[in-house]
C-alpha cells in the first residue's frame, strides 16, 4: 500500500493494460479513491498528450520528413524525465532515511556509563 500510487501509475503508462479492468477491479479489491483517481490522471496525461500531439502533426504533415519534429522529440523527452523524478527521488529518501535509522551500538566511554548505584562523594 506503500507504493501503491507508483504501481498504479506505472500500470496506467504501460498501453497495454486494459485500464478499463482496472477501473472494474479497484472497488472489487477496496483500493482507496485518492490514489487510483490520481494514478490515473498521472498515467493517462502521457498518453493523451501523445494522442494530440500526433493528431496535430498528421494534420499538418505535408511530407514524411515532417513528421520528426523537434518540438515533438523534446516533449517526449521531457515526458520520460518527469516520469523518472519521483522514482529518483524515492531511492534518495530511502538511502537517507536508511543513513538515519543505522541500528549500530553506541559505546559509551567509561566515566559516562551508569554502574548501578550512585557515588555519594564521599
Amino acid at each position: 500500500r506503500r507504493r501503491l500510487f507508483y504501481y498504479l501509475t506505472v500500470i496506467r503508462i504501460f498501453p497495454m493494460t486494459p485500464n478499463f479492468f482496472i477501473n472494474l477491479a479497484a472497488p472489487l479489491i477496496r483500493l482507496p479513491i485518492v490514489p487510483h483517481v490520481a494514478a490515473a490522471t498521472c498515467g493517462l496525461s502521457p498518453m493523451t498528450f501523445l494522442t494530440c500531439q500526433a493528431g496535430m502533426t498528421l494534420s499538418k504533415l505535408h511530407s514524411v520528413k515532417d513528421a520528426v519534429d523537434k518540438r515533438v522529440i523534446l516533449s517526449l523527452g521531457a515526458i520520460a524525465v518527469v516520469s523518472a523524478v519521483p522514482l529518483i527521488l524515492r531511492r534518495r529518501v530511502e538511502r537517507s532515511l536508511e543513513s538515519l535509522t543505522d541500528t549500530t551500538p553506541v559505546v559509551l566511554p567509561e566515566e559516562l556509563r551508569v554502574t548501578g548505584a550512585r557515588e555519594t562523594g564521599e
